[in-house]
């Protein structure tokens, strides 16, 4: 419910419309023009996508982005989320919240669920969804689970489970 990664680099690919929502937000916005005058050079689109965590694009958009931008684009694995029938601002604050998890078939993973400008109370919260939610994507359950520990980026780890 809180927000994970207030510092994400967002790219907004997308339409007039979108794009102006974008640059009301702060955030780059790039239409199809932009998109094209990179010719598909590869360095070029691989410095680009270098700058951005993520992208988030327009459904008239989506559809030529690798005709566009080439293979380059492709292979950095940034595939652009739709923004569908939702504002720019609620793509992006909902991006921030996110927190993904890639369940393998290692026994241990770790997941971001909070920073550090979060209260005590939020943190919480954080980590209950968190572990509500793989607890819910694991076959057996809670008895999947060996323990949760809590790690920061200083100081000692904080077992919970």
């Amino acid at each position: 419910p809180h927000v994970i990664r207030p510092n994400v680099h967002i790219g907004v690919l997308g339409n007039k419309i979108h794009c102006e929502e974008a640059e009301a937000l702060g955030v780059p916005a790039y239409d199809l023009a932009t998109l094209q005058s990179f010719n598909r050079e590869k360095k070029v689109v691989k410095k680009w996508t270098r700058r951005h965590h993520l992208f988030i694009a327009s459904a008239d958009i989506i559809n030529q982005v690798n005709r566009v931008l080439g293979q380059t684009y492709t292979k950095a694995n940034k595939f652009p989320t739709n923004i569908k029938d939702s504002t720019v601002e609620a793509i992006v604050d909902e991006v921030k919240k996110t927190a993904n998890v890639r369940l393998k078939k290692s026994v241990a993973f770790g997941l971001p669920v909070a920073n550090v400008s979060m209260t005590e109370k939020q943190v919480y919260e954080n980590i209950m969804l968190c572990t509500n939610f793989i607890v819910t994507l694991l076959k057996k359950g809670w008895q999947s689970v060996g323990s949760i520990t809590i790690k920061s980026t200083m100081g000692k780890p904080h077992r919970v489970y």
